[in-house]
């Protein structure tokens, strides 16, 4: 899950002049802002920080992305980032020449290292530094996801009222807690996380109508894509990322077996109950919410909050369109009547903020 904050932001600019100064003066490469030039194209390349418990940094061959745990921050010293990033700039380099078809650290790996003239503390960046800190993430969430699983887990119930009685509750526990840590989120230091939940070779109206969901759980879903794949992320303070990634997941099964479910054939008929369950279910939701008391002034407070947020992790962000397919209005009302009739299941993950539409290119 990647991180963000005004500390960590600091940190990655650094390590991105560096990273530059590594590609031009001991890799050869001609470097043009955030994009440097190998056979005659123009690749582009960033540096974030992530937080994760087995893995001190990566390198992402569908964005030119190299991720450094948030953890070296203040455990590393700047000659072992330095190795870090040039063991992930190896990878980088290794992609480019070989493509995705040989070993992670093999021999390919050890040739282009010694081309660039680095030696085993680039060949093992890591080694030491694995052994010697732990990467544990102190869970403050666990009280009110422990709360919310509970709520969720009698959303199983046959009983369709008591189902739906347990998802708005879900969602109230939800914005309560959200306003009681705004004054936390409103706080320069304050981490935001980003997280991928759904990714598909291409747009499709399932990651229309996951946006259209889960914009209404106090995250902002960005639309997003790579080399080779699209993306749906979503932005927002841990536990409503961890929330969203959960629901993602769950929905996308959902979406599968109520369609299944409905008997109708054909794919314009499938994208049109998608996107009628999305239109139902963000109907309950948003009339749900509007039973609490003073719900316009709060979310407004929320959606202050979120945009701060998004600022952090983007500077600025288009807006998307829908997917352009065929529309069975039949099909559509069967759909908006079963997301009217859904309830989240199951367990859940970790924290929260409001909504919006972006595509970041």
């Amino acid at each position: 899950m990647r991180v963000y904050s005004s500390t960590l932001n600091a940190f990655t600019s650094r390590l991105k002049a560096e990273t530059k100064k590594i590609l031009n003066e001991e890799m050869g490469f001609s470097v043009k802002r955030s994009r440097f030039l190998f056979n005659g194209y123009l690749y582009p390349f960033s540096i974030v920080a992530f937080e994760s418990k087995d893995k001190l940094g990566y390198f992402n061959a569908d964005n030119f992305q190299i991720g450094i745990n948030k953890s070296l921050v203040y455990l590393a010293k700047p000659e072992v980032l330095k190795n870090i990033l040039r063991h992930e700039l190896a990878h980088m380099s290794v992609h480019l020449k070989h493509g995705d078809e040989v070993q992670a650290h093999g021999v390919e790996f050890r040739e282009t290292c010694k081309t660039y003239g680095w030696d085993k503390n680039v060949f093992g960046a890591y080694g030491d530094l694995q052994k010697e800190n732990s990467l544990s993430s102190a869970p403050e969430f666990e009280k009110i996801l422990s709360k919310v699983k509970k709520l969720l887990k009698l959303a199983e119930s046959a009983n369709t009222h008591e189902a739906t009685l347990a998802t708005a509750k879900a969602n109230e526990l939800l914005m309560k807690y959200n306003l009681e840590h705004l004054e936390d989120k409103e706080s320069e230091h304050e981490e935001v996380f980003v997280k991928n939940v759904y990714e598909a070779k291409r747009s499709n109206v399932q990651m229309s109508a996951l946006y259209e969901i889960l914009e209404n759980f106090y995250v902002q879903p960005v639309l997003n894509r790579g080399q080779s794949r699209a993306y749906l992320e979503v932005i927002g303070n841990r536990t409503n990322v961890e929330m969203a990634d959960y629901m993602a997941k769950y929905l996308v099964s959902e979406f599968e077996r109520l369609y299944k479910r409905s008997k109708l054939k054909g794919s314009a008929a499938k994208n049109s109950f998608i996107r009628g369950v999305a239109e139902g279910y963000t109907q309950k939701i948003k009339e749900q919410q509007k039973e609490h008391p003073d719900y316009k002034n709060e979310l407004i407070r929320l959606d202050k909050v979120l945009k701060s947020q998004v600022q952090l992790v983007y500077t600025r962000m288009g807006s998307s369109s829908s997917s352009a397919s065929k529309n069975d209005l039949t099909a559509r009302a069967l759909g908006r009547q079963a997301g009217e009739n859904l309830s989240i299941k199951k367990g859940l993950s970790k924290n929260a903020g409001p909504k919006r539409i972006g595509y970041k290119s």
